[in-house]
């Protein structure tokens, strides 16, 4: 087969991969040209032990990350403020329950909702640039923490904090968005 049959057949899955996780489209699209490129460079190498689509994903997965980490190293730091200016803890840093989500008892009916993914997907993107590739790494392709603080050069304690801002910022966003508040 030639990088002409796998954009045909494997385009769209390939694109829409690189898109859930880039907010920049054309990088997307320049990511998927480079993956079926070095599949075709290796092509040679496919043993046939998975299907083609979950191989080429595989490149683009690790043209992804290069691209990310690359980014990743030359990002600034940004100064956000997770709870988008409205902390859900009081003067003595106290919880408060009341701002807390009041209707994701069940996660995975909630994911299944269209608005619910919609305004997850958005929120995503709003997060800073770090943050979302860590989340995305962990909790979309279910990378082990190990694996990600390594490709990344993360300390366990820098993952861990950049996890808990990427969750408690999402359910702020989402949260408004759906009306979950």
């Amino acid at each position: 087969m030639n990088p002409g049959q796998w954009l045909e057949q494997h385009g769209g899955a390939l694109y829409t991969y690189a898109r859930a996780r880039l907010s920049d489209a054309a990088m997307a699209e320049d990511l998927v040209q480079e993956a079926l490129l070095a599949a075709w460079q290796s092509r040679h190498s496919f043993r046939g032990r998975s299907s083609e689509r979950t191989w080429l994903i595989s490149i683009l997965k690790h043209k992804l990350m290069d691209h990310l980490r690359r980014r990743y190293r030359q990002a600034p730091e940004t100064n956000f403020d997770p709870y988008d200016g409205v902390s859900p803890f009081d003067e003595q840093r106290f919880y408060i329950h009341s701002r807390a989500p009041q209707h994701w008892q069940d996660p995975h009916t909630q994911a299944e909702l269209s608005e619910f993914r919609a305004a997850l997907l958005e929120c995503l993107q709003r997060l800073p640039e770090r943050a979302r590739l860590v989340f995305q790494m962990r909790e979309l392709d279910g990378e082990k923490t190990e694996k990600i603080c390594d490709r990344l050069e993360l300390s366990a304690t820098n993952f861990h904090t950049l996890m808990h801002r990427a969750r408690s910022a999402l359910r702020q966003c989402v949260g408004k968005r759906s009306g979950y508040e």
